[in-house]
């Protein structure tokens, strides 16, 4: 795996429309903010776009992010979920009956399921 320091980024990423990024172990550690994530989000918060397979739905997402002080519009334009894709697949079956069972890592139960 090829890692990148935070400097050399600076050299090529304003060529680049988007930006799609993770979030654990980019944003955070799952405590606290990473080292200079908080300006480097804040910069181009307008292309930024985080994909995450966190299970949750996407308003359980960015409340946990907002505890830690990134917050939608100022760090990033948008977020995804594997529960949100998930949930948008389970309403194919609105239709019929049908029960889940989700492994996670969070107590909370998966709205849709």
């Amino acid at each position: 795996m090829m890692v990148i320091k935070h400097t050399e980024i600076q050299n090529f990423i304003n060529d680049y429309d988007l930006i799609i990024s993770d979030i654990f172990g980019v944003i955070h550690n799952g405590v606290s903010l990473l080292p200079n994530a908080d300006d480097f989000f804040k910069k181009h918060a307008n292309k930024i776009v985080l994909l995450t397979n966190d299970g949750r739905q996407v308003p359980s997402v960015i409340s946990f992010l907002s505890e830690l002080g990134v917050d939608k519009g100022l760090h990033y334009k948008d977020i995804y979920t594997s529960g949100f894709f998930l949930n948008e697949y389970f309403k194919s079956f609105e239709s019929k009956p049908y029960k889940c069972f989700i492994f996670e890592q969070y107590t909370s139960p998966s709205p849709g399921c």
